[in-house]
């Protein structure tokens, strides 16, 4: 596995550089083994649970959503989730989505203990309806 930099991988995520299942398939050659190596950009955010499988790369500047499954490569500047994991939207459009709507640190006071600044984020962080790139007409 080969990490770039600016990279979080948040809880529980799996890195399978193996498939277990060749197990099952042997024969008079013997057993078969499947290795892939995993490649992960910079810029990059993994969710939660997410599962990354052999041989993927994942480009930089992308979000893994949480509880993905990762089973081909992620282009740069991408936002995936599910299972499998699919194209959401651009790293581009998620980011300037978020800059556009979520409040910055400097939206509260200097030394606001953190329990605080979350209670009074709450009702400002909106679930989006859509990240959908906008129209190209």
């Amino acid at each position: 596995v080969a990490i770039g930099d600016r990279v979080t991988v948040t809880t529980r995520v799996l890195f399978l550089t193996h498939d277990g299942s060749t197990w099952l398939m042997r024969d008079d050659r013997g057993r078969r083994q499947r290795y892939g190596a995993i490649t992960i950009g910079s810029d990059v955010f993994i969710g939660a649970g997410a599962i990354l499988m052999p041989g993927v790369t994942v480009g930089d500047r992308c979000v893994i959503g949480a509880g993905s499954v990762v089973t081909k490569s992620v282009p740069a500047g991408s936002v995936v989730a599910g299972n499998p994991a699919r194209w959401i939207t651009s790293y581009e459009a998620f980011v300037a989505h978020g800059l556009a709507t979520l409040p910055a640190d400097g939206d509260y006071p200097a030394g606001l203990p953190i329990r605080d600044k979350v209670a009074a984020m709450l009702p400002r962080c909106p679930i989006p309806a859509s990240l959908e790139p906008p129209s190209r007409s």
